[in-house]
């Protein structure tokens, strides 16, 4: 897969939890991640919501969220 489709499917799953800033950071520190330090790929990772939940979304214990 192309850097671009790797790019293009990860605002795709990723729009739920973070905003286009942090995208870009995270896309960035992927980038160049044998460069820089891995704080500040944990950085970037930890700048999203406390929630993995996004509606309609499996959550980590495997079960759909109430309702769906």
């Amino acid at each position: 897969m192309s850097w671009d489709r790797v790019v293009d499917k990860f605002h795709w799953l990723d729009e739920p939890f973070a905003d286009d800033g942090l995208r870009a950071d995270i896309i960035a520190a992927v980038e160049h991640l044998e460069d820089i330090p891995i704080a500040e790929l944990t950085r970037a990772l930890g700048g999203g919501p406390t929630s993995t939940t996004a509606p309609g979304c499996v959550n980590r214990f495997g079960s759909a969220p109430a309702g769906l």
